[in-house]
């Protein structure tokens, strides 16, 4: 039990450090992530589908990019959207939807995500664009829908550190700095980083109430 158990804080550690040490998302990443989704939401069923195999790549290579592309796919889901065609209102939707192995924007493990995302399916609804009569769309809702029912994981609100868990790491960065590896953190950027991490739960809470809000 000892050697798996040591065995999965080893990929436990190295999946951290890649995610940590992701790509780097530049200007240039922007601009091909945004070609690549109006390339997905092209009038051209051919186009649409390579495309979107290649936005679902780029999502997962670069961190943090899906906050920058949510708000623009939302855009087609609007209900007062009048110049969206019903290529682009599906193309957005398997946009959020993702492949079986990848990113699904619709099941982000963040709030400031999730807030957006979530009223913003339910309200498509009433869009324009939609249409009861295309089964290819109605199936994508039932995916969606499916897909945030069995694979949504439940974040957490408040990630506050206990005290004890603040000082044992104080005495383990002291304890490495007296070999010269690191420069221990001072207690001002120790205070400063408890709050902000107490901002980040109380935006956390908010978040929360605003989605519940909406959804009701």
């Amino acid at each position: 039990i000892r050697a798996l158990l040591i065995d999965r804080v080893m990929l436990q550690h190295e999946l951290r450090t890649l995610t940590v040490e992701g790509c780097e998302y530049k200007k240039v990443h922007q601009n091909l992530i945004r070609d690549l989704f109006r390339l997905s939401t092209s009038s051209y069923g051919q186009v649409r589908n390579k495309a979107q195999q290649a936005f679902f790549t780029a999502l997962g290579t670069y961190n943090f990019c899906c906050r920058d592309i949510i708000p623009l796919v939302l855009e087609f889901l609007r209900p007062d959207g009048y110049s969206v065609t019903q290529q682009q209102f599906k193309g957005a939707l398997y946009c959020l939807l993702g492949n079986h192995s990848g990113v699904c924007l619709a099941n982000l493990h963040d709030w400031d995500c999730i807030v957006q995302t979530w009223p913003a399916i339910v309200s498509s609804g009433l869009s324009k664009a939609m249409s009861l009569e295309k089964p290819s769309i109605v199936r994508l809702f039932d995916d969606l829908a499916e897909k945030i029912h069995r694979q949504y994981e439940t974040i957490g609100l408040d990630f506050t550190v206990p005290e004890t868990c603040i000082e044992v790491a104080v005495l383990m960065q002291k304890s490495v700095g007296q070999n010269g590896e690191c420069t221990s953190l001072s207690s001002e950027e120790i205070e400063l980083g408890i709050q902000r991490q107490k901002e980040r739960n109380a935006e956390s809470s908010q978040n929360y109430e605003n989605l519940i809000n909406k959804l009701l």
